[in-house]
C-alpha cells in the first residue's frame, strides 16, 4: 500500500499526468449532452492491470488508475485480470476498487459513458470491446485508454488484421491523443498509452452498411496452457447472440 502511495505522489508531480488528464477531459467533453448539460460522472473499468503487487509497470499503471478516479470523482472503478493473485485482489479491495470475478473478455456493452483502461490487453480484447458496442449511439460513450487502435491497424500484417476486423474498421474514425513522456521512470509503463474516443457526428455520417456487418462470434484469446486453435488451425471463438437492442 505504501509503495502505491509513493508512486501516486511521484505521478502527481509529473508533467505526464497533467497532460494525460487534459486528454481525458477533452475526450469526455465530447460526451456532453446536446442540450449542453453535463453527462453523468463516468464509471471506470480496468482490464489487464497485471501484477500490481510486484511488477513496476503495473504498479505505476495502478497509480495512474487511482489518480484518474480522483480526478473524475468516478462513482465506481471495476478491475479484472485473470492473473491477479489473492493478495493482489485484497490490495485492490483495500484501495476501494471492485474486483470482478467474471472474465468478460473485455466485451462490456456500455449503457452509459465510461472510461475503459486496458493497459495489458491483447489486440483481440480491443476488438471484443468494439464489437460489443458496434453502433453509432454506443461507441461515443467510450473513452478508451490503452494501445493506439491506429497503431494496431498499421503494424499488423493482413493475415492477423483479419482477426481484429473491428479494430481495423474503427481505427480511421477514432480521435486519439498520445502524450509525450519526459520522465524516464514512467516511460516503460506508459509509452504505448493513448487516450481515444469517437465523435458522434463522425460515426453518424458513415453509411448504414458500415454497421451491418457485425460477426456473430467474439474472439477468446487463448489462456496459458490452453490450445490456441480449434483443431483446424483457427483461433477459438466464443458464440454470441446478435442483439439489435441498442438502448
Amino acid at each position: 500500500m505504501r509503495k502505491v502511495e509513493r508512486l501516486r505522489e511521484r505521478l502527481a508531480s509529473s508533467q505526464y499526468l497533467a497532460s494525460f488528464l487534459s486528454a481525458v477531459d477533452e475526450g469526455l467533453s465530447r460526451q456532453r449532452r446536446p442540450s449542453g448539460g453535463d453527462a453523468p460522472r463516468p464509471h471506470i473499468v480496468c482490464y489487464g492491470l497485471g501484477h500490481a503487487a510486484s511488477s513496476p509497470a503495473p504498479q505505476r499503471q495502478l497509480a495512474l488508475l487511482l489518480q484518474l478516479r480522483e480526478h473524475l470523482s468516478a462513482p465506481s472503478v471495476e478491475v479484472f485480470d485473470p492473473v491477479f493473485w489473492p493478495e493482489e485482489k485484497q490490495l485492490l479491495r483495500e484501495l476501494r476498487l471492485h474486483v470482478l470475478e467474471t472474465d468478460e473478455q473485455c466485451a462490456r456493452r456500455l449503457s452509459a459513458p465510461a472510461v475503459l483502461y486496458m493497459p495489458h490487453c491483447e489486440n483481440a480484447h480491443y476488438d471484443n470491446l468494439l464489437r460489443a458496442n458496434w453502433h453509432p449511439d454506443l461507441l461515443p460513450r467510450l473513452l478508451l485508454v490503452g494501445n493506439s487502435l491506429a497503431s494496431i491497424a498499421l503494424r499488423l500484417p493482413s493475415s492477423q488484421l483479419r482477426l481484429v476486423s473491428f479494430v481495423e474498421r474503427a481505427a480511421p474514425h477514432v480521435t486519439e491523443r498520445s502524450e509525450r513522456i519526459d520522465e524516464a521512470d514512467l516511460l516503460p509503463a506508459f509509452n504505448d498509452t493513448a487516450v481515444q474516443w469517437f465523435e458522434a457526428g463522425v460515426l453518424r455520417a458513415l453509411p448504414a452498411y458500415f454497421w451491418d456487418e457485425a460477426p456473430q462470434e467474439a474472439f477468446v484469446p487463448p489462456q496459458e496452457g490452453d490450445s490456441s486453435d480449434d483443431g483446424r488451425g483457427k483461433p477459438r471463438r466464443r458464440r454470441r447472440k446478435k442483439s439489435r437492442n441498442h438502448s
